[in-house]
């Protein structure tokens, strides 16, 4: 391991971060530290020093005590929640500090991460707000856009030299639904459905709703194509079920469609047409069944 290169990506990395970092010897004192922690400080003048030496006995100076605890029980402190008094108010910030150790489990110093508690709330908000962007709103699966893009991202990246297989489904009957017990009734049916779907299928699959009653799933890393028609056929069992108020009875199926890629380059756009051919097939052949595209049979 070149030690050289990441202490330079560390440096770097200390630098461009705005989380406020320290570094210090195994007797407190600072060996480095990131430009915003040494501008919260308020002393540039803290390397070869500690806290006390820096400010006696005010507030600053008792997190020797808190650090030397750290090193004599050995257990880390993650993000604590401490806050800090400034001249445009109070800082509430997560305080991590790490124990670091040599390659033989010395002790040799402390890592120091301050996070301001708003960053840290902007970074979790800004993650919840791009899954909802990447989720349809009725069934949590992938919607139509992110299904494509993920789609065409992993044919076209870690995925372009392996066998996968795409499936493409839609309900059977489902208009009649919709008009029969009304809209609500069809969005229920949509997330039962799309309930089924998803757990017939590993967490590394792509599922997604392409709209309507519409559903492409990617099975990535096949071994073997009979695996597919075995998940087809169970998909067309579980999918198969009647919907019922009052009187009025409507049988619910699913039309399937698969194509095989081989990791022979065959584009996205060209994959999905090939799916939905041979779902259109399915219907054709009375519905409630799976057909395999003749392009792509292994």
């Amino acid at each position: 391991m070149d030690s050289s290169l990441l202490l330079t990506a560390f440096v770097k990395l200390m630098e461009n971060s705005r989380s406020m970092i320290f570094v210090k010897d195994t007797e407190l004192r600072y060996v480095a530290a990131s430009s915003n922690y040494i501008d919260a400080l308020g002393r540039e003048d803290i390397v070869g020093k500690t806290n006390a030496e820096l400010f006696g006995s005010s507030p600053r100076a008792k997190a020797i005590g808190e650090e030397q605890q750290i090193l004599d029980s050995g257990v880390d402190m993650i993000d604590t929640v401490r806050e800090y008094a400034q001249e445009s108010g109070v800082l509430r910030c997560l305080v991590s500090k790490h124990i670091l150790r040599d390659g033989e489990g010395n002790t040799i110093g402390l890592l120091g991460v301050y996070r301001s508690l708003a960053d840290a709330r902007l970074v979790v908000e800004n993650s919840r707000l791009m899954r909802e962007a990447e989720r349809d709103a009725m069934t949590g699966l992938l919607n139509h856009g992110y299904t494509l893009k993920y789609l065409s991202a992993f044919l076209e990246g870690e995925g372009k030299l392996n066998s996968h297989a795409l499936i493409f489904l839609d309900l059977d009957h489902f208009k009649d639904v919709n008009d029969t017990f009304g809209h609500l009734y069809g969005d229920s049916v949509i997330k039962k459905a799309a309930s089924l779907i998803n757990h017939s299928f590993r967490g590394s699959d792509l599922i997604g709703r392409m709209g309507g009653d519409e559903f492409l799933i990617l099975m990535k890393n096949i071994p073997d194509p009979e695996l597919v028609c075995r998940k087809a056929e169970e998909l067309n069992q579980s999918l198969h079920f009647d919907c019922i108020e009052g009187d009025k009875r409507i049988t619910v199926s699913a039309s399937i469609g698969v194509a095989f890629y081989n990791g022979d380059g065959v584009g996205v756009k060209a994959l999905i047409s090939y799916a939905d051919g041979a779902l259109y097939k399915a219907k054709e052949a009375g519905r409630d069944c799976y057909r395999v595209a003749e392009q792509t049979q292994i």
